[in-house]
């Protein structure tokens, strides 16, 4: 199958993961701000938008530049939103054990702009949106991790969310390689030390987080790990080149080959978990018919 044709296909398939998402928001819109108030539910939104910018770059890839264009103009529109309604609703925080990692999907998801902008014009949007995320990460990190250090650790049932500290910095990295036509080495290797510290830290704690229940929360050992293999592998090519790193750019590209590999069978398994849970969910409700709240829910 050439390379357009999977970039189509993998288009699809994620407007077909998404549509019945978007139609449930499409038919009760109230429930957007009843998530959005939710510092759990809230969080997660803008992962949708993140998901569209990520469809217009595989429209791009295949000569749907307009279409690629305004899809990615109204995704990073709506995540921006997001944003300021999910900030606006934690402007009264008084309660440590409300944040969580999650946080990070509309405080530093707008970066995937950096990586799919679809149009040259619109790079100066998209730089914009590096450092904004950038900011945000640089804030938020600290107060994640004292929530996880001194105040208390995530619900058993929220466990599979910690997956998401691997996430923010490896996708500010990629995004600065994104941005950046000369980007500086000291500053990409600083970036690759925090994100494979980051990643090793979930690693180690994946043995903990595979033997839970499964749940949806499971969706988070995804996207981490496919964005921290990513950026490594982007992070390796401009070390290579500078003779007296070579070598280090050689291994970078070593682990980040087995990063992607890792990746890869994570997101088939979790991928198999999910379908298996469906099947599951269906053969337990094919006798009940559903009524039209359930539908809408």
């Amino acid at each position: 199958m050439a390379k357009g044709e999977l970039q189509l296909t993998g288009a699809l398939v994620a407007l077909l993961i998404l549509s019945p998402v978007l139609l449930k928001f499409a038919f009760s819109p109230k429930r957007i701000i009843t998530e959005l108030s939710h510092p759990q539910a809230g969080a997660s939104l803008p992962a949708l938008c993140m998901s569209g910018m990520f469809i217009a770059n595989a429209l791009t890839q295949i000569g749907l530049g307009k279409i690629a264009t305004t899809i990615w103009l109204l995704a990073l529109s709506t995540h921006l939103l997001l944003f300021a309604g999910f900030l606006g609703f934690r402007c009264y925080l008084r309660d440590w054990n409300q944040i969580m990692p999650g946080w990070f999907v509309p405080c530093v998801g707008m970066v995937v702009s950096a990586l799919t902008v679809p149009d040259e014009a619109l790079s100066g949007i998209a730089k914009l949106m590096f450092w904004l995320g950038l900011l945000n990460l640089s804030v938020l990190m600290p107060a994640v991790w004292f929530r996880l250090t001194f105040v208390s650790t995530l619900a058993t049932d929220n466990l599979p969310a910690l997956a998401i500290l691997a996430a923010p910095v490896s996708l500010c990295l990629a995004g600065y390689l994104s941005v950046e036509s000369a980007p500086e080495p000291g500053l990409i290797i600083l970036f690759v030390v925090c994100a494979l510290q980051m990643t090793l830290l979930v690693y180690l704690g994946l043995f903990k987080l595979l033997r839970q229940p499964f749940s949806p929360a499971f969706a988070a050992l995804t996207f981490p790990f496919v964005i921290s293999a990513t950026a490594l592998l982007m992070a390796s090519k401009p070390i290579a080149n500078i003779s007296i790193f070579s070598s280090l750019g050689f291994w970078m590209t070593r682990a980040g080959q087995i990063e992607l590999i890792f990746a890869t069978l994570m997101v088939s398994y979790i991928g198999l978990r999910f379908i298996i849970h469906g099947l599951h969910y269906l053969k337990s409700h094919q006798c009940a018919p559903m009524t039209e709240s359930q539908i809408l829910s």
